[in-house]
């Protein structure tokens, strides 16, 4: 990984540089994080994954600190065609923070359209998060090679369909069994 060269005299380059340098670091963009606490009101509190450095003098490495939790993020699901794919969040997932840049708040509460005489730009408020990240460091044990797994986590449920055709769709209810219909009231059997 590159350092940053020193600079006994900046000069005018440099202090362009330091400027937009500056200004893209304003731009939060997207980034990972992890689920400090989930709300019943589709937000999360999160925990950004990339720690910052802060410069204090000339010559110094510069103090790593971790960035402040990000309070009560509102929780994007997918939605298509009148149909929803949502679940909840639990501590220790990882997630997407996308960050906008502008204010969305108001459409996310309300739906309605915001004010354009506002110029709140790239706020800290103005993220919401998507699920689905998973880093190398959380294996997926319970999906099997060359199919489409949907399910728990330990393999405890999940519905898993091969992608070799002719397939054989798999659904694993565990202990509790699986209930098909409106008013199922005994197990499935495979």
């Amino acid at each position: 990984m590159p350092t940053a060269r020193a600079i006994d005299e900046p000069g005018p380059l440099d202090v362009r540089a330091s400027l937009i340098r500056s200004a893209l670091e304003a731009i939060t963009g997207i980034r990972v994080a992890t689920v400090l606490a989930w709300y019943p009101d589709q937000t999360a509190d999160l925990q950004l994954v990339r720690r910052r450095r802060f410069f204090s003098g000339r010559g110094r490495a510069g103090t790593i600190v971790d960035e402040q939790p990000l309070p009560r993020v509102p929780v994007g699901w997918w939605r298509f065609g009148k149909m929803l794919l949502a679940g909840e969040l639990e501590a220790g997932d990882e997630v997407l923070v996308v960050g906008l840049a502008r204010e969305f708040r108001q459409w996310w509460t309300s739906g309605q359209a915001f004010d354009p005489t506002s110029e709140a730009m790239h706020s800290g408020r103005d993220v919401f998060c998507l699920p689905w990240l998973s880093s190398l460091a959380r294996p997926m044990v319970a999906r099997a090679a060359r199919t489409f797994y949907m399910g728990r986590e330990d393999g405890t449920a999940g519905i898993t369909i091969p992608m070799d055709v002719p397939a054989r769709i798999v659904i694993d209810g565990g202990p509790a069994g699986i209930a098909l219909g409106a008013t199922a009231d005994s197990p499935a059997l495979l």
